[in-house]
Formats: C-alpha cells, sequence, structure tokens
C-alpha cells in the first residue's frame, strides 16, 4: 500500500546509527530544518523580504510540522522535497542542472509518499507553460519508468479492501450510487471541509472557543487569499502553485477528507497565502502590503507557537524511557492508552503462539511479538466469509478498539452477528475490548454451555458509545 523510498530512507539511516528512536528522530529534524531552510531562501530571493520572513516564523513554529519532526512519520520528508522543488524552480537557473535535479526530486516524493505523485505532475505542466519541450519529453520517460511503475504496483495490490489499498479507495462508493455520483458528492463535500477546517486547522488560525463567527472570518480570509495569490503565485513561484492545483484535485476526489495530509504541503500553502494578502494589500499601498502580510504571520504563528508550547510542557511529562510508551493523559489519549492495555495484558497473559485479529496489528505484533492480522483486510467481507477466513487462519483472539476506521461500524458489525462464538476476555476502558473464539464442541451445533452473554452485551454497547475514528 505504501511506497518504499521512506522505509529505503529509514535502512539507511539505522545502517548509519542503529535503530535508537532519537537517531530516526535527528533525520527527521534535519530534514525539518532543511524544509525551513529552502523554503525561506527560495522566498527571500523572488518576494517581498516580509513574505519571506512571514512564512518562516509561520512554519518554524507550526505545531503540525514540528510533531512530524519529532516522529519517525513521512510528512517531514515529503515537506522536504516540496520545499527542495519550491528552491531549485526559482534559485537555480534554466539549464541541465536544474533540470537534473528538480526530476529527483520529483521521483523521490511519491518514493516518500504517494501524495507526492502531484509534484511530477506539478513540474510537468510548468515545463510545457514554459515551452520546455525536450526537458518535458525527458521527464514523462523518467516519471514513466518510476513514478509509473510506482503506481502500477500500488493499483495492482491483490488485497483490494477500502482502507488498506488505495485501488479500492478510488473506487470506493455509497451503495446503490454510480461512481461519478459520489465523486461529485466528495468534491463539494472535501472542498468545503478544506477550506473551512482542514487549512485553518493546519496552519492553525487562531480561534475563539464556543463560537462560529471567527471560523467564518477565517475561511473567508484563507479563500479570498488564495483567489488573489494565484497570479502572483504562477508568476513567482508556478511549480508549488500547481503542485497545490493538482493537490486540490487528488483530495477533492480521495473518499476521507483528512487535515492531516495537507502538513507536507504547508511550505507551498504558506507562500500563496502570504503573497496573495500582499497582492490585496498593495492596492492600497506597498506599506499596507508588509503590514497585512506581518499582521497575519503574527497571528497565525501566535497561534502556532501556543499550542507548540503546550504541547512542549506536555510532552515533558512523559516517560521517554519506557519499553512501553507512557499511557498517562497527557501522553495519550484514553483509546490509545486502552490499547496498551491490551498489550501488557497479551504479553501476560496469553500463549506466545496465539493469533489475533487487531486493527493495529503492526504495533501489536512490534510489542508483544504475537501474529497479528489486520481487522482492515477482513472487514469488508460478507460474514460467513469473515468467520471462515477467521477459522482458516487459525485465529484465536480478536480485538475491538476505537483507533481505525475499520473497527467502527465494520469490524463490530461483524463480530456481532456471531458473538455467541466469543468470549469476553477482558475490557479496557473505554472503548477496547479483547474476545476469544470459542472452539466448537464436538457432537454440538453450537458450544453454549461454555459461553456467556458478555459477549454480545460488550459489542452492543460498544456500538453504543463508540465513535468511528478517521485513519
Amino acid at each position: 500500500m505504501y511506497p518504499p523510498g521512506y522505509p529505503a530512507l529509514l535502512a539507511a539511516w539505522t545502517a548509519i546509527g542503529g535503530n535508537g528512536f532519537s537517531w530516526l528522530v535527528v533525520l527527521q529534524i534535519m530534514l525539518a530544518a532543511g524544509t525551513l531552510l529552502f523554503t525561506f531562501d527560495a522566498l527571500r530571493r523572488i518576494t517581498p523580504p516580509f513574505v519571506a520572513l512571514g512564512t518562516l516564523l509561520i512554519l518554524a513554529v507550526n505545531p503540525h510540522l514540528i510533531h512530524a519532526s519529532g516522529a519517525v512519520m513521512s510528512e517531514s520528508p515529503l515537506a522536504f522535497c516540496f520545499a527542495a522543488a519550491l528552491w531549485a524552480s526559482v534559485s537555480m537557473a534554466r539549464g541541465p542542472r536544474q533540470t537534473v535535479v528538480l526530476i529527483t526530486v520529483a521521483v523521490l516524493a511519491p518514493m516518500m509518499r504517494t501524495m507526492g505523485v502531484v509534484l511530477p505532475v506539478a513540474i510537468v505542466a510548468d515545463w510545457l507553460l514554459a515551452r520546455r519541450y525536450r526537458d518535458t519529453v525527458v521527464a514523462v520517460a523518467v516519471f514513466g519508468v518510476t513514478v509509473g511503475s510506482l503506481f502500477a504496483w500500488t493499483m495492482s495490490d491483490p488485497v483490494v479492501v477500502t482502507g488498506n489499498s488505495y485501488a479500492a479507495d478510488l473506487v470506493h462508493k455509497a451503495a446503490g450510487l454510480p461512481l461519478w455520483h459520489t465523486v461529485l458528492n466528495r468534491v463539494f463535500r472535501n472542498g468545503f471541509f478544506y477550506l473551512t477546517q482542514g487549512v485553518p486547522v493546519s496552519l492553525p488560525a487562531p480561534t475563539i472557543a464556543g463560537t462560529r463567527i471567527d471560523n467564518v472570518i477565517v475561511s473567508l480570509v484563507i479563500v479570498s487569499a488564495f483567489a488573489m495569490g494565484l497570479i502572483p503565485s504562477f508568476r513567482k513561484i508556478r511549480v508549488p502553485l500547481l503542485a497545490c492545483l493538482a493537490m486540490a484535485g487528488l483530495l477533492s476526489m480521495w473518499p476521507w477528507p483528512v487535515a492531516r495530509y495537507l502538513v507536507p504541503a504547508l511550505p507551498l500553502l504558506v507562500p500563496m497565502l502570504l503573497l496573495g494578502i500582499a497582492s490585496a494589500g498593495e492596492w492600497i499601498s506597498p506599506r499596507a502590503a508588509a503590514i497585512g502580510v506581518l499582521a497575519f504571520a503574527l497571528v497565525v504563528s501566535a497561534a502556532g507557537g501556543t499550542t507548540t508550547a503546550t504541547r512542549i510542557a506536555e510532552g515533558q511529562q512523559c516517560d521517554h524511557n519506557r519499553a512501553v510508551p507512557d499511557s498517562s493523559p497527557a501522553c495519550m489519549t484514553r483509546d490509545q492508552a486502552s490499547f496498551f492495555g491490551v498489550v501488557q495484558y497479551v504479553n501476560d497473559s496469553l500463549p506466545k503462539d496465539a493469533r489475533l485479529v487487531a486493527a493495529k496489528a503492526a504495533p501489536l505484533y512490534y510489542y508483544t511479538k504475537r501474529r497479528a492480522i489486520p481487522s482492515a483486510q477482513l472487514t469488508n467481507i460478507d460474514s460467513a466469509t469473515f468467520w471462515t477466513r477467521l477459522h482458516n487462519e487459525q485465529v484465536d483472539y480478536v480485538v475491538l478498539g476505537a483507533l481505525h476506521s475499520s473497527e467502527y461500524p465494520s469490524l463490530a458489525h461483524q463480530l456481532e452477528h456471531r458473538c455467541s462464538d466469543l468470549q469476553l476476555v477482558a475490557s479496557f476502558p473505554p472503548h477496547t475490548y479483547l474476545f476469544r473464539l470459542v472452539p466448537p464442541v464436538a457432537g454440538a451445533t453450537n458450544s453454549a454451555a461454555v459461553r456467556d452473554d458478555r459477549a454480545c452485551a460488550a459489542i452492543r454497547k460498544y456500538q453504543h458509545d463508540a465513535q468511528p475514528v478517521p485513519e
């Protein structure tokens, strides 16, 4: 499902300094610092100083970028690729060297994170607009071999399960509706979400608790700034603009709107916003443009800095030296903490050869060394096939929690069909349960004699209390 570039980068990095988490974070911090450096150096060459400074101020304290730089996530390398493309497109002279750098960065971007495919699209479009036809032919050939192969590999995923396969995600639609109708609904829904929630949350824009007028004002400012920034962005930072337009098209048609998808694109989005504000201010005077940009940057960076400072203070309360993450309220959500309750129980009470189904199968295996199967592979099939698969895979236990969209309502619905075939082993508030599959009793159609109704009651309670969690 995921491209191989980021795992390859981690493999090379760990070959140098080992698998320690701190060493991995050093890589993320270097990528984040490089993103700031490339972005600022590019903008200071082609935009007024207050635009470059305002962009740096907003990005430097952005809580989402800082979080990504302190975690083993692909957002930081993709943001670095975007920033490097911005820098190469405006700082390097047109010629073979620039062509090689841009093609290389454009190949690396989708290898780090699939959404990076918008960068090759943007570069090809930019060179066509610039009538760089020879460079375009070379780029299309290289992208066809590299990015095209990646796309073909992704689309040929044999496990075509929504939520666990991009091939399935692309054609996911509501029951009874044609695909074109579903896509049209997505475009309106996702567009509204990203303009009114996604971008403001990613910046992050300041909000006033308990009010809605601030959300309306922020959304109007963002939409207006983007609109005003189209022409100056086209003139000064065309590759980032085209990448953002391609990303808007991709995200508008994706089944699920998630604000986190915008985080790697912040080095491209923020300059566009500030160029739009500067363009509006210049209708009054150059001083008004500078004041408008710096005022916006100060307000947004103040909100981001406050959030960042709060998260740092909370993080300092956590014990980072534990084998299993600190599950205190300041360090993780209650549902995350309940997952690690399952981890502890599995380590203490289940046999080494136990097989489980869980939404978070990879971390469950990492912390317990018990074989775990992702529930997303089993939830989009009929009930009879689901239970047959459980028995064929010799599954002993099922973990039902609230950390992945495949659990609510899909997994709970599958388990409810034959809840009498389950035994409630343990529960971990607020919404996590561990069930055991009860083996059939010889000579009986069911084994009700050794079962109780606690499993059915637990699943009913889960369906009443739990809420879907977007991945």
